[in-house]
């Protein structure tokens, strides 16, 4: 039995500020300055962000007389087993809530509210790239889908095929698509995630560090064997040699981006969200004459008639896998490492901060506290520049020992 009564109820009176009357167990009516009577639960949350691990949460139940002292009973008692069990009340009611305005709400409306949302401010490569995830990877299986029925281990086992034939598109799709699904929470619609597993549950990726070839005589060969990649596609995996910046930034690039008098590539690195200026050597600039020839009057440096105006990733790699590359021994990205490591071990650059900015890294520790206060252009103006001479002698190399040998 509890606190209150019918009796005690009625003769509660307005007051110039709000006040509780227990009943007992979280449950009490709380008389507004309006004088209207509502029923609220207290109770406390398992919240791991808290020093207490708990925090408190007020669920509203109803007003008095609409929802009666014993009705209001029956609902709290009902609600603290259910918080007993683990179950998030608040969000299920949100939940509920939603589910009278819609019946059913299928999988492709949520991603879609999401992808409108979350695509702003986004690099357009990323967007296009998350867009085609969507369509190609999660449609298939779950456009038309209540979200709410949706269970991981029918999505799981759709995943480990992808995963199967294309491991980074299962891995990037289940990435978005369990944000997809904690919008879905975060609005009511379900009441919880049922994939917050799903990337780890995939199966783990025996990766081979040697994404990027180390050794110059060897990268000799591989530059060599570029020279018969075709148009524009190959004068952009030559230029990535030369200027060692991400493939994405590369791919979006502007011929507004390039400052012809100053010899050098100025842009917004959004992946590190800073401006960012690489020197061009004097190889660099001619392979950007090369390029205006074709698509000086277009967007993007290397245009293309793709929807997102620019080539593709996978197209450069494909051009290099027709070659004979596989993935266990480079990739666009491993064009940063393999220029970093040999540029150290061969001398031709030996302070590591300068490499460092040179990609784009982040220089760390007291190295960082001295080289953030200037870009050091001078000093990476002629690492650029001896990079790309290096870079023709690895060529000339290959050329002299392998090609001659056999003609």
């Amino acid at each position: 039995m509890g606190n209150l009564t019918d009796i005690k109820i009625k003769k509660l009176r307005k007051k110039p500020k709000q006040y509780r009357n227990p009943d007992g167990l979280g449950l009490f009516l709380t008389v507004l300055p309006s004088g209207t009577k509502t029923w609220q639960y207290r109770y406390l949350e398992f919240d791991k962000t808290k020093a207490s691990n708990y925090r408190e949460q007020i669920y509203s139940i109803g007003t008095y007389p609409l929802i009666s002292l014993s009705e209001a009973r029956t609902i709290h008692a009902s609600l603290r087993a259910k918080v007993k069990s683990g179950v998030n009340i608040q969000q299920e009611k949100k939940v509920e809530k939603y589910k009278t305005k819609k019946s059913k709400v299928n999988f492709e409306t949520v991603a879609e509210e999401w992808f409108l949302i979350w695509k702003k401010g986004k690099a357009h490569g990323t967007v296009n790239a998350c867009r085609g995830y969507i369509n190609n990877v999660m449609y298939p299986l779950l456009k038309k889908q209540d979200i709410s029925n949706i269970e991981y281990p029918f999505v799981k086992k759709y995943f480990v095929k992808v995963w199967n034939e294309k491991t980074e598109t299962a891995k990037k799709s289940a990435q978005y698509l369990s944000q997809i699904m904690d919008y879905a929470v975060d609005n009511g619609i379900i009441v919880s995630n049922p994939l917050t597993r799903l990337n780890k549950a995939l199966p783990k990726q025996d990766v081979k560090h040697l994404e990027a070839i180390l050794d110059p005589v060897e990268y000799g060969e591989f530059i060599y064997s570029m020279d018969s990649v075709p148009n524009i596609s190959g004068y952009c995996i030559r230029l990535l040699i030369h200027i060692a910046i991400r493939e994405g930034a590369m791919l979006e690039m502007k011929w507004s981006n390039v400052d012809w008098k100053k010899k050098q590539l100025e842009y917004f690195d959004t992946k590190r969200k800073v401006d960012h200026v690489v020197p061009l050597s004097r190889q660099a600039i001619e392979i950007l004459k090369e390029v205006k020839k074709f698509t000086g009057k277009k967007k993007y440096i290397f245009a293309s008639y793709s929807n997102s105006g620019h080539l593709d990733p996978n197209s450069l790699m494909k051009q290099i896998r027709q070659r004979g590359w596989g993935r266990d021994k480079v990739t666009i990205h491993g064009f940063r490492s393999s220029f970093m490591t040999i540029c150290e071990e061969e001398e031709i650059e030996t302070n590591v901060a300068i490499l460092e900015m040179a990609v784009n890294h982040a220089v760390k520790g007291a190295l960082g506290d001295t080289y953030r206060r200037g870009t050091f252009l001078k000093q990476r103006k002629t690492l650029m520049q001896n990079w790309s001479d290096y870079i023709d002698d690895m060529r000339r190399h290959h050329i002299k020992h392998n090609v001659l040998k056999t003609v």
